[in-house]
Parts: structure tokens; sequence; C-alpha cells
């Protein structure tokens, strides 16, 4: 279980000999609270591993990536294309494997973590 979770109590159902938490999903107020939870581990984990991967601009990597696969000359598409390209891996592992992928929760972070950064290019391409 990712560490920022595990300060959360769950209930868990072992009716099939696995025990998983069960949805404790309350109200609107409990998801918001999950959810500023979860970014808090993104935003802790984005920061470990951009330092492995780029430099201080975020998107330098990807538009480097992005370079090597299309030429010089790229479009914004094109880095959109290449943000899509690196989650697709871990969203075709969830798609095949489901919870037997093993690091389910690592996957789905990088996802979020891929969606802002297109988010981030989108922000960056409007304000230019």
């Amino acid at each position: 279980m990712c560490e920022w979770l595990k300060s959360r109590e769950y209930d868990y159902d072992d009716t099939d000999g696995l025990y998983k938490p069960m949805c404790m999903e309350k109200d609107t107020d409990d998801f918001i609270r999950f959810s500023k939870q979860i970014m808090k581990g993104v935003f802790k984990k984005f920061k470990k591993k951009n330092k492995q991967y780029a430099s201080n601009r975020v998107l330098d990597n990807v538009k480097e990536q992005t370079q090597r696969r299309v030429g010089e000359e790229y479009s914004v598409d094109d880095v959109f294309h290449t943000i899509f390209m690196l989650k697709d891996k871990h969203e075709m592992t969830l798609l095949r494997k489901g919870l037997d992928a093993g690091d389910v929760e690592d996957r789905i972070t990088d996802c979020i973590v891929y969606d802002l950064m297109a988010l981030y290019l989108l922000h960056e391409f409007y304000e230019a």
C-alpha cells in the first residue's frame, strides 16, 4: 500500500480469502480528503523522480524524447503524443493484468503525473 494511504484505517473484506479494503467513501467531502492525501504522495513521488530524469524544467525530458522521436521540428501535439505514449505503458499493463499487475498504486500514480504534465503543457502552450 502507498505510504500516504497507510495513515487511513479501512475495513477489510475477506469473503474471497483475500484481505482487501472495502470502499469507504461516505460523501463528497470524504473523496476530497482522500484526493488531497493522494496528491501529496503524487507530488512527493514526482519530485523524487523529476530529480532522476529531468532538469529543473518539468517538461524538458518529455520534449527531448519528442525530439528524438520526430526530429528537431516538433509541435505541441507531438509532445502530447509522447506524454500519452509514456502513460500508455502503465494503462496497458493495468488493462491486461488488473490487480495482478502487482504495482497498481504506483502505476495509477504515474498516470496521474502524466496527466498533470499534459495539463501543464497545455498551460505552457496557452501562456506563450
